[in-house]
């Protein structure tokens, strides 16, 4: 089920809990309802808005997304 697979992110890189708290709103589903009760529940850092690179496949070698950042967080500039 996908709320599993979600906790076990979560419990791995609590700083996504921010993303989810900066959303301010959640779907009504397993995944959702797990998410606002993980705000709840684990203490969390704040998320780093960083320069990085999501590689995709099972080895990481069929395709990417790169996002790079530059700037301060309300004013910063983007590129995907």
């Amino acid at each position: 089920m996908l709320w599993i697979l979600l906790i076990k992110i979560i419990q791995k890189n609590t700083s996504l809990l921010d993303i989810a708290r900066q959303q301010k709103s959640f779907l009504v589903t397993d995944a959702g309802i797990a998410t606002a009760k993980s705000l709840h529940e684990i203490k969390y850092e704040p998320f780093q808005f960083r320069s990085l690179l999501l590689r995709d496949g099972e080895n990481g070698e069929k395709g990417a997304l790169g996002i790079i950042r530059a700037g301060k967080k309300k004013t910063e500039h983007k590129l995907a």
